[in-house]
Parts: structure tokens; sequence; C-alpha cells
């Protein structure tokens, strides 16, 4: 009976070991990917509404996701970034048409969209779905 017990503490201790680890992991690739869908919402409106960045928040966008280490980002993230930076500029040079501007922003927040909702799923709470997965 004790070795029952034993087992079983040990496997609960687990159990809440992993929960925090996968949670915590999962977390800050959430808070990562929510700042890039504000980020493309913020596109998306001020497309709408025929009202473009000013140069002040471009600076700010670049430092505040590029430069500072404070962020959740990797360098998928970065690089996310920076494609939207360059389809921007290039939509604000005009360079780009406004239909495929718009539609940038659009599918991307699909995948973020997605990339965010998949996150949530609770099988990835295992370390071995994960890997099967």
């Amino acid at each position: 009976m004790e070795f029952i017990e034993k087992i079983t503490v040990m496997y609960v201790f687990y159990q809440i070991c992993v929960f925090a680890i996968l949670s915590l992991i999962d977390s800050a690739r959430k808070d990562a990917i929510l700042s890039k869908i504000k980020l493309i919402n913020l596109g998306i409106v001020r497309f709408e509404h025929n009202q473009l960045f000013q140069d002040k928040e471009i600076n700010v966008i670049e430092s505040s996701y590029l430069h500072d280490n404070r962020l959740f980002v990797n360098k998928e993230d970065k690089g996310d970034i920076i494609e939207f930076l360059d389809v921007y500029k290039k939509y604000n040079s005009k360079e780009i048409s406004e239909n495929d501007y718009s539609f940038y922003l659009q599918n991307k927040l699909v995948n973020l969209q997605h990339e965010y909702e998949y996150l949530a799923l609770e099988w990835r709470l295992s370390f071995l779905l994960r890997k099967l997965k």
C-alpha cells in the first residue's frame, strides 16, 4: 500500500510540473502571437480608415518588437514583424496595391489567430502528444 502511495504522489508531482512548464511555454508563445495580432489589427484598422502609420509609430514598433529583449519574441516573430514592416513600406510607397496589402493583412491575421488558438488546445499539455502530433 505504501508503494502505491509513493507512486501516486510522484505521478501527481510529475503532472503538476509538466502542467506548469508547458503552460508557461505556451503562455509565452501566446503572448508573442497576441502582440503580432494586435499589430496586424492596427494595420487593418488604419487601412480601412486611410490612416497611415506615422514615422514615429513605425520607430516605436521597430524598437519595441525588434530591439526590446523583454518581450517573448523569437526569430520567427521578429521575421514576421520585419515582413509586416516591409509590406507596409511597399504599400506606403505604392509598390503594392491596396488589394495586395489588404489581402496580406487579412491572410496574416487568419494564420496568427489559428496559431494562437492552436496553443490553447489541451492536448498540448502532454510531452508525448507534442512529439507525436
